[in-house]
């Protein structure tokens, strides 16, 4: 167990970066959601996270990823709609991805991934 230095939560140390030999000081959601901000705020879009916000989106999709309903602990925050595409940085519009599908997605749109699965990769996202 460790706490995060930005939210004081006692959390797992999965939930912590890997930074040289050691783990990073604040927790996963902390991290993320600072990153993300920035970007929001250098595209000038609305909306402003927070960890709790993006760890109360993981709990409402039971902590499985959005795209392919798979359960890990490794979850990261995805834009449904992507910043670059026209997105929210609000609550709404994140959704816990595993890191397969955040990486796979980028800023396409859902129906367009969608497409690239099936044509590309063979599988659909069922």
């Amino acid at each position: 167990m460790k706490t995060c230095t930005k939210c004081n939560t006692e959390q797992e140390l999965y939930n912590f970066s890997r930074k040289g030999r050691g783990r990073s000081d604040t927790c996963r959601h902390c991290s993320c959601s600072a990153s993300h901000n920035a970007r929001a705020k250098k595209l000038g879009v609305k909306g402003r996270l927070t960890a709790a916000a993006i760890q109360a989106r993981y709990e409402y999709h039971l902590n499985r990823c959005y795209y392919c309903h798979k359960v890990t602990e490794q979850l990261e925050p995805d834009h449904r709609i992507a910043l670059a595409a026209g997105g929210s940085n609000q609550p709404a519009n994140i959704v816990p991805a595993c890191k397969t599908c955040n990486r796979s997605k980028g800023a396409k749109t859902l129906e367009a991934w969608d497409s690239y699965r099936e044509l590309v990769l063979g599988h659909d996202l069922g």
